[in-house]
């Protein structure tokens, strides 16, 4: 009975100690951005999911809290997540995603006065660019005492980068394990990447290339004694006899006084000559002249005429009897071969050119398809034309920014009365360009853009 209820007890405390965990998480981030006042990175260390903790924050928000929820992916660039936020945060309101979120939440705060939270599921897709950001905008918060909270949930990969680059989120940042609920050092053992048992540092580089020259000198001196040795093996091992040498230190004189005294005699002169073949001489012919003259005279053009009529005779009978094309003109080839063409937006269309800008309009909403650097020496209408030729838009309208010092051309669609036509409007579009990154801007930022610029 004493082992049945210590059991029990100790289930009933390991689920307790289970419930503090689950809870600790939604405390801790609470006690964080009311204390601490921090951006706060939930690290989902064990695949848990985000949808918990995302959801126990916005509950327990008041009422008039203005609040996103942006689930980042990999395919958004630094403008569609910017865009995203601003919109949930401010749906009837024109924003600039070019412009950083610091500025303009900031700048929105003051004009919609209350509690502003933003949070981020899939955070590690995030760019450093936009991270940076939301930590200035809560910094800039906790010092003018305004009321913006930002939560990031992703996994340990978020983790990594804010370890990677902890100079720019420290004491303005803090991480939480999302299964004990516990802080989580930039240094944890979780965020290392795992050692390798060897690295191409340039010690070890230095190394390598030592070994290797010690390597190929040792080969060399031993293919070399290997080659001595073989050479000192080929000498004679019997000794060389008195007589021996003395006969080969004979003189040649003394070898020529030698020969002499050997006499050949008749026999031996009969033999020597029968041995050499001798072939006997013939008069060429008048035949043979002829015949050698014909031969080194002989034209190549019979040659090549002969190759020709065998090769024909080699071909089957319908290629033999094609006839004979010498030449084409090229106005026939011309005529024959038709290349279509897309069509496409000259500039001699452009009859009007007021058409194509914001002169005198003021009010509604465009369509911002890009902003492309003018380059010195280029017209801001061709830049726009160009453009248009490549997506076969016929209608569109373009202005000229500076943005960062330079000179840019931003081309957008003609001007719709609301949102909603807009929207319509761009979703007819075709498809390379509703994927280039796109969005709704007002004519008002527009016309402030181009006053800004003069």
């Amino acid at each position: 009975m004493t082992a049945l209820a210590t059991q029990v007890q100790t289930n009933h405390t390991t689920q307790e100690s289970e419930n503090i965990t689950a809870i600790s998480v939604n405390a801790r981030v609470d006690y964080i951005l009311k204390f601490s006042k921090h951006l706060v990175a939930v690290i989902d260390d064990v695949g848990l999911g985000y949808g918990s903790t995302s959801g126990s924050y916005l509950d327990s928000l008041p009422e008039d809290a203005n609040a996103a929820l942006v689930n980042v992916s990999a395919r958004l660039n630094d403008v569609q997540v910017r865009a995203r936020i601003n919109e949930q945060l401010f749906p009837n309101e024109p924003f600039d995603p070019e412009v950083s979120l610091t500025k303009s939440v900031a700048e929105q705060y003051e004009r919609n006065v209350g509690t502003i939270a933003i949070v981020i599921e899939q955070a590690q897709h995030l760019s450093l660019q936009v991270m940076h950001e939301l930590t200035l905008l809560v910094e800039l918060a906790k010092k003018l005492q305004r009321d913006i909270q930002v939560v990031l949930l992703g996994n340990v990969e978020l983790g990594k980068v804010i370890s990677q680059n902890y100079t720019l989120f420290s004491k303005k940042l803090s991480m939480i394990s999302m299964s004990k609920g516990q802080l989580l050092h930039a240094n944890a053992s979780l965020f290392k990447a795992p050692k390798k048992a060897f690295s191409f540092t340039p010690f070890n580089i230095a190394i390598l290339v030592l070994l290797g020259l010690l390597v190929v000198t040792f080969v060399s001196l031993y293919s070399l004694y290997q080659r001595d040795s073989f050479g000192f093996a080929k000498l004679p091992g019997e000794p060389v006899s008195i007589e021996q040498e003395i006969d080969s230190a004979k003189q040649p004189d003394e070898l020529i006084t030698e020969l002499d005294q050997t006499n050949a005699g008749s026999q031996d002169i009969l033999s020597a000559l029968s041995a050499v073949p001798i072939e006997p001489t013939r008069n060429a012919s008048v035949e043979d002249i002829l015949a050698a003259i014909t031969v080194a005279h002989a034209p190549t053009e019979v040659t090549v005429a002969s190759s020709r009529d065998q090769s024909a005779n080699n071909l089957p009978i319908e290629e033999a009897n094609l006839p004979k094309i010498d030449s084409v003109e090229p106005a026939k080839l011309t005529e024959a071969v038709q290349v279509e063409q897309a069509p496409i937006l000259e500039t001699n269309q452009l009859d009007n050119v007021n058409r194509y800008t914001f002169d005198g309009i003021y009010e509604g909403v465009v369509i911002q398809y890009t902003a492309l650097k003018q380059e010195s020496g280029v017209s801001d209408l061709s830049i726009a034309v160009k453009f248009a030729e490549r997506y076969l838009i016929t209608d569109f309208k373009y202005y000229t920014r500076s943005i960062n010092g330079e000179p840019f051309v931003v081309i957008t669609s003609l001007v719709f009365n609301d949102r909603n036509q807009a929207k319509e409007a761009m979703s007819l579009l075709p498809e390379p360009l509703r994927n280039s990154g796109i969005w709704l801007k007002s004519v008002q930022t527009v016309q402030t853009e181009i006053q800004a610029s003069l």
